[in-house]
């Protein structure tokens, strides 16, 4: 059962080698580890080097977005011909034995192509479950809250379909990747990770295994060069214009994919990515 993990850094080098370590540390499971340097510099490239050990590192001059930065990593998983791809922010915690779970699951689920665990969110010292994402078209609010006590009420427990299972831990069979295609990069802000599983849930099945796991405070990262922060206006437009992608056939994609484009050359946004698909 080959594994590849991979990891996103953007300008947070500590952090992605402290999570890079974590996951090399793993006793059990040994991962194809492949970390993707979005925006890399000869300072970022050094560091990182120095702190994975045997990781592969693959450096991107150009910061290619969340979509584009894994799809770097997820092309490396498929010439690997690794089995199994997870998809891993270095902002989040899981255990070697949550990771066991989970391919232990899809590994007797043939008809499961995507699961991820139930995350724990501290957000003004409280800590939140969120079990997994709706239906990005159709919900301003997508992520899914859950109480605790409600966990055993859910059918099917501890398996529970969603619209989608959050980019945060992300564990997919290579082969859905290979049959439905990667991560859409015309998204932008958000948006790719729901595109994905509604590609795979049209095929398979995509869920969220509920498990314990644990995740500290992330703080979403929109696309953006530092110095030129997204508006509200600017977050508000770029979702409805995913919430369109989602919708459009593929030539009304196309129109407004140019549309987009455009408007960021006028407004100078060289920005491409953050580190964050969740809504």
């Amino acid at each position: 059962m080959s594994l590849a993990v991979i990891l996103l850094n953007w300008r947070h080098e500590r952090q992605t080698i402290r999570c890079a370590c974590t996951i090399s540390a793993w006793r059990e499971i040994k991962p194809c580890l492949y970390v993707v340097d979005n925006e890399s510099t000869e300072a970022t490239r050094r560091a990182l080097a120095a702190g994975l050990g045997s990781a592969s590192l693959i450096c991107s001059p150009l910061n290619l977005g969340y979509a584009g930065g894994n799809n770097l990593g997820i092309r490396q998983a498929l010439s690997a011909h690794c089995q199994y791809i997870l998809l891993h922010n270095s902002d989040a915690e899981i255990s070697e034995a949550g990771v066991t779970r989970l391919l232990a699951r899809l590994k007797a689920s043939p008809q499961i192509s995507v699961l991820g665990p139930l995350m724990r969110e501290t957000r003004n010292g409280r800590p939140h479950l969120l079990a997994g994402g709706r239906n990005i078209a159709c919900y301003p609010r997508t992520r899914t809250p859950m109480d605790p006590s409600d966990l055993k009420m859910l059918p099917d427990y501890p398996i529970y379909a969603v619209d989608y299972v959050p980019g945060t831990i992300l564990l997919a069979r290579a082969d859905t990747f290979a049959e439905n295609g990667l991560l859409d990069e015309e998204y932008f802000f958000s948006g790719e990770i729901a595109d994905f599983c509604k590609r795979a849930k049209d095929s398979d099945a995509g869920y969220t295994l509920i498990l314990k796991s644990r995740r500290g405070t992330t703080a979403d990262r929109p696309r953006r060069l530092p110095g030129k922060p997204l508006s509200i206006c600017d977050k508000a437009l770029h979702l409805r214009e995913n919430e369109l992608l989602c919708l459009l056939d593929p030539a009304g994609r196309a129109r407004l994919c140019a549309g987009a484009g455009a408007r960021q050359a006028r407004q100078g946004a060289g920005h491409h990515a953050g580190l964050d698909a969740r809504l």
